[in-house]
């Protein structure tokens, strides 16, 4: 498994995940310390704006995302799911769960399902505003790239038949997705989809 990596508390911790544990330590690389989770750590995702690295551990085949504060190392378990996003204002945390992609407070409360689809596993992102999503799903026959609004409410738009979405332009009028092993970019204008 590989090693995933990301910044804390306003970049006085750095946090990542090796070898199912999650390890936290100073930016010179000092004052490295393991965390004690139950479960194998497999993803995190931290924000140099929040005082707590988001992490998802397995444990008996179940994924359970759990946060931990970076300077208690206490650890509390928020939702059932993986692949979770911090949105870029660092308030809310979207990840997918067995309904569809859910959308919380960045604390855990509030959960609400913003997008109702069978998502695939993959990157799901928030674009630079903090308003829209981006995933791969499958709806109906199709499955693709996909974006929707982070509200519960409207229908996901298709970007890409068979691509897997990756992220947003730092404008947020791109999604950079992936299809038959190359890179594209499909441009978001007004509700139209320009490849």
């Amino acid at each position: 498994d590989g090693v995933k990596i990301g910044w804390a508390a306003g970049g006085e911790r750095l946090a990542f995940a090796r070898s199912g544990q999650l390890w936290l330590c100073a930016p010179d690389g000092y004052n490295l310390q393991s965390v004690k989770i139950e479960g194998h750590v497999v993803d995190l995702a931290a924000s140099p704006a929040l005082d707590r690295v988001v992490v998802v551990t397995n444990t008996l085949n179940q994924n359970r995302i759990v946060t931990v504060d970076v300077k208690s190392g206490v650890v509390r378990e928020i939702a059932e799911g993986d692949r979770p996003a911090i949105s870029p204002d660092a308030t809310r945390i979207a990840y997918r769960a067995s309904e569809g992609i859910v959308v919380m407070q960045a604390d855990g409360s509030a959960p609400v399902t913003a997008v109702k689809a069978t998502i695939q596993d993959a990157p799901v992102v928030w674009n630079p505003a903090g308003t829209q999503l981006g995933f791969t799903a499958r709806i109906g026959e199709v499955t693709g790239a996909m974006t929707a609004p982070a509200t519960a409410g409207a229908p996901p738009a298709l970007v890409a038949r068979d691509g897997t979405a990756q992220c947003f332009s730092p404008d947020g009028k791109r999604l950079a997705y992936l299809a038959k092993g190359d890179l594209w970019l499909a441009t978001l204008t007004r509700g139209t989809i320009v490849r």
